[in-house]
């Protein structure tokens, strides 16, 4: 099995309505009742009737936003078995129960009793916020979903119906395998969990390979093992003998100490010298040819080792192929051509946006590694390559550093990338991406230099790279399939227009994303930017341990209805997005006014310096609160802010302060079109359940607006630790 995480199991039992008993399993449908089974020697009791030593509260901060759940609100009944409370603090709620040990492989063992009543609302057992394993009465349902006793929720129905009635105990028995966890911490389909069921003795799921499609509670980050969770809403459902038994081949032991990739399969150690081909490395000869024949043989044999030795060596299109490392001794230089007519079409797709021209491409390949000491540098200035405006557009060839579609299992390893015409680094549905100790060197080069450009694609670990861009630095796209499962994590970043993006380009969306450690810098016209405005959906982001120095805008979230989509023919405008489930803790930020001069630098842009002793529209703009907005009928949902310190530098005036935003709803989203802000530390506007949590906003300089505003907001919460 391979990467994943927090795999885990929901064990839902929700009772929505009132259902006669229905016929027990009999005889015939090879059942065995496991009603008060006892449990073996080694098993790990999670409840015998006596005490909750094995629990602890437990909540979901999207769920129970006040984290007010501070004891548990559970009861011992009958003298064997536990019941839900059904008030906490006067007021009916979501409680929960959380294992204190987490668990990985195991066979669990668990009885339960519906109210006779049948009960309303739900109550459950988590394994963990991936799956939901419904446990319902279908007798009085004639479609299948959500009625299907033993349903797994959104995913499978059950292939037997095996429910008891209100008021009888039944047994569920469950034996469930874990997804491996990969480098990014996270898991693939290639490694999905799986899960066999017995509902009171009846097999209703068998060896059941599980999805990696998440219902709306799902938690993160993603871990190997999970504990287990008792949810009550509105049900008096009681449980008894509960225990589990850690599998034989449970993996609970092992290091999660990743691979390079965990579906990357351990490549040849031949060593093919591309000076074996005819390169020559003077930086004058085309180097094209013998490169690509080096790359072809060393696929063709098997794959290995492709060695650039010290020398510059000029090139136009190559494209590498499955099983191949092109490694990069210290002192090779690999120097695009700075002859648009090096960069051939044929044989390259067309890309959903932007050219098909490129320096380095693939399609299809898997288990390539782009590695070494050296450098790849594009030379795609302005001089060679220069970008024709028109009609809004931009024309002319400026050809990619990089480009590749549909690969499985890349790792891109200590290079240092200089100087594309357009884009840098730029995936497209490409799944087991690693990236280590890349330096990218773009800024003040070309327009749109982009750093990586991430476009849906999935299990992703980004770690230790020292980034500075023209333009967007790790930047997620979705131009059709959402971006999965991406960690970024010990990176310094620096962009002239964002260090971290999603979007624009967010017809998926983004779902599973973890940045930690990292240090954003000299970023003027943003730092964060998550951004949903071409449908999909963004859930499930945890942004912290950030620190940002000399930054514009700090965090601008928005949802928007661009509607933009990117494949030819496809007339059709997407549905508005969902943006939900964000944290983002532990982060300082000092935001600045952009430095006039170091504006200028970026030479291409023909700038020319202000002269206004004042600071303008335009510069406070940039340098704007926190942001956070939908639009009017659809909202931006469940957002904590924790442990953030920002200092900005003041300068509103009274007009400032009195100023309307206008609403922009289709307008290509950055914070600064929206222009001068009524108020310095934060904006926020069409949004439900905000939470600020030791948030400390300061501005070094005076400033008559307010310190937040709030516009359609509802379930702000703003509180000390």
């Amino acid at each position: 099995m391979t990467n994943r995480p927090w795999l885990t199991l929901i064990l839902v039992l929700t009772c929505g309505f009132s259902v006669p008993a229905s016929t027990p399993a009999t005889a015939n449908d090879n059942s065995e009742s496991t009603l008060g089974l006892v449990p073996p020697d080694g098993a790990v009791i999670l409840f015998d009737g006596s005490n909750f030593d094995a629990w602890k509260p437990f909540s979901w901060q999207w769920i129970n936003p006040s984290d007010d759940q501070k004891e548990i609100q559970w009861k011992l009944v009958d003298g064997e078995a536990m019941q839900i409370a059904f008030e906490f603090n006067g007021a009916r709620r979501k409680q929960f129960l959380c294992t204190k040990e987490k668990f990985r492989d195991y066979r669990l063992h668990l009885e339960f009793q519906l109210p006779d009543d049948g009960g309303n609302g739900n109550s459950g057992i988590f394994f963990g916020p991936l799956y939901e394993l419904q446990i319902l009465d279908s007798s009085r349902t004639t479609t299948a979903g959500l009625g299907d006793c033993g349903a797994i929720y959104q995913l499978r129905v059950p292939d037997a119906n095996a429910g008891l009635g209100p008021g009888e105990w039944q047994t569920v028995d469950l034996e469930y395998q874990a997804a491996e966890i990969g480098r990014n911490g996270f898991m693939t389909e290639k490694g999905a969990a799986r899960v066999t069921v017995r509902l009171n003795g009846k097999l209703i799921h068998d060896d059941v390979r599980l999805s990696l499609r998440r219902n709306k509670y799902a938690a993160f980050p993603e871990q190997p093992a999970s504990p287990i969770v008792l949810q009550e809403h509105g049900s008096p459902v009681k449980f008894r003998n509960i225990w589990l038994v850690r599998n034989s081949t449970s993996k609970e032991t092992r290091t999660d100490s990743m691979k390079s990739a965990d579906s990357v399969e351990p490549l040849s150690d031949k060593v093919i010298n591309i000076k074996n081909f005819g390169a020559v490395g003077d930086g004058v000869a085309m180097e094209t040819k013998a490169i690509q024949d080096a790359i072809d043989a060393c696929h063709a044999g098997g794959g290995g080792v492709v060695r650039v030795p010290a020398g510059d060596f000029q090139i136009g299109t190559i494209e590498l192929k499955s099983n191949v490392r092109l490694s990069l001794d210290h002192g090779a230089n690999l120097l695009g051509s700075t002859n648009k007519a090096d960069y051939r079409t044929e044989g390259i797709d067309e890309p959903r946006e932007g050219g098909p021209h490129c320096l380095i491409y693939a399609n299809g390949a898997d288990n390539v590694a782009i590695e070494g000491l050296g450098v790849i540098d594009g030379r795609g200035t302005p001089e060679h390559f220069p970008r024709n405006r028109s009609g809004g557009r931009n024309q002319g060839l400026r050809p990619r550093l990089l480009r590749m579609v549909n690969c499985d299992g890349l790792t891109f390893s200590g290079v240092t990338w200089k100087r594309p015409a357009f884009w840098g680094l730029h995936l497209i549905d490409c799944k087991n991406i690693h990236f280590n100790a890349v330096t990218i060197r773009f800024r003040n080069n070309n327009f749109n230099n982009d750093g990586l450009d991430l476009d849906g694609c999935e299990d992703v670990l980004i770690e230790n790279c020292d980034i500075d861009s023209g333009d967007d630095a790790i930047c997620l796209k979705s131009s059709m399939n959402p971006c999965r499962n991406v960690v970024v994590r010990g990176c310094k970043v620096s962009s002239n227009t964002a260090a971290l993006k999603f979007g624009t380009s967010s017809r998926g969306g983004f779902v599973d994303v973890k940045v930690t450690n990292c240090y954003f810098y000299n970023s003027p016209m943003g730092a964060i930017k998550l951004q949903l405005v071409d449908g999909g959906r963004l859930e499930n982001v945890s942004l912290s341990r950030i620190v940002m120095d000399n930054v514009g805008c700090p965090i601008f979230i928005r949802l928007g209805d661009r509607g933009k989509t990117f494949i030819r023919g496809d007339a059709g405008k997407p549905p508005v997005g969902t943006l939900r489930n964000i944290r983002i803790s532990d982060v300082t930020a000092e935001v600045t006014i952009e430095d006039r001069e170091e504006a200028t630098r970026a030479a291409y842009k023909n700038i020319t310096a202000e002269d206004s002793t004042e600071v303008t529209d335009r510069e406070k703009s940039k340098a704007g609160p926190i942001m956070i907005t939908g639009i009017p009928g659809h909202y931006v949902e469940n957002v904590r802010l924790e442990n953030v310190k920002i200092s900005f530098p003041g300068h509103g005036s009274t007009e400032d302060a009195r100023r309307e935003v206008p609403e922009d709803i289709d307008r290509y989203p950055e914070q600064f079109f929206f222009g001068v802000l009524p108020s310095w530390g934060a904006y926020i506007r069409h949004a439900k359940n905000i939470e600020f949590v030791n948030v400390e906003l300061e501005t070094r300089a005076a400033d008559a607006r307010k310190e937040i505003h709030l516009e359609d907001v509802e379930g702000f919460i703003q509180r000390g630790e």
